[in-house]
């Protein structure tokens, strides 16, 4: 009997030990894939402001030589005043590239679930004002879009003619 509860206790041991082990190594895992919020703000604020003085950053060798560079211009600092951070950020693509692809990494998922949460409470509002109507898609593509802007300069200066297309084109082989 003694015997018995003897090694029912040790089997207990190691399934507590196995098991104190597993949550271990899983705490360890969640910490490096969801690091505390207060960490990531830290390492991030150079992206919300990249001329406080901030020694914490994640950031590569040349990343961290072009934020000195940056934080060092002043007119690029008056800049960033008249406009909100993702215009700032924008704005320098061509000067400061690395940076700006660093900073769109940390930035594009807020826009892409705000635009996914506001989807959904888009079609949530159609469905519910008008229940019986099943085809929702025309409805929710106007409500969803009056809130996006649209860059057509860009659109426009990346169009490219067809040259079987283009009227030149035809002019070119009818006129000859």
């Amino acid at each position: 009997m003694n015997e018995e509860k003897l090694l029912k206790k040790n089997e207990i041991d190691v399934m507590q030990y196995i098991i104190k082990t597993h949550l271990s190594k899983l705490k360890n895992k969640l910490f490096k894939y969801f690091p505390s919020s207060h960490d990531i703000q830290l390492n991030n604020m150079w992206i919300l402001n990249p001329f406080l003085p901030c020694k914490k950053h994640e950031l590569s060798l040349l990343n961290e030589s072009q934020l000195l560079e940056l934080s060092s211009d002043k007119l690029l600092e008056q800049s960033l005043n008249t406009k909100n951070f993702n215009q700032f950020w924008i704005s320098l693509s061509n000067e400061y590239p690395n940076l700006y692809e660093e900073a769109l990494k940390k930035l594009v998922p807020f826009a892409t679930t705000y635009l996914c949460e506001s989807g959904f409470s888009t079609l949530n509002t159609i469905k519910t004002k008008s229940k019986n109507k099943l085809d929702v898609e025309s409805t929710k593509r106007i409500s969803l879009t009056n809130s996006i802007e649209a860059q057509i300069d860009s659109l426009v200066k990346q169009h490219q003619d067809q040259g079987s297309h283009s009227i030149l084109h035809y002019l070119k082989k009818y006129l000859n």
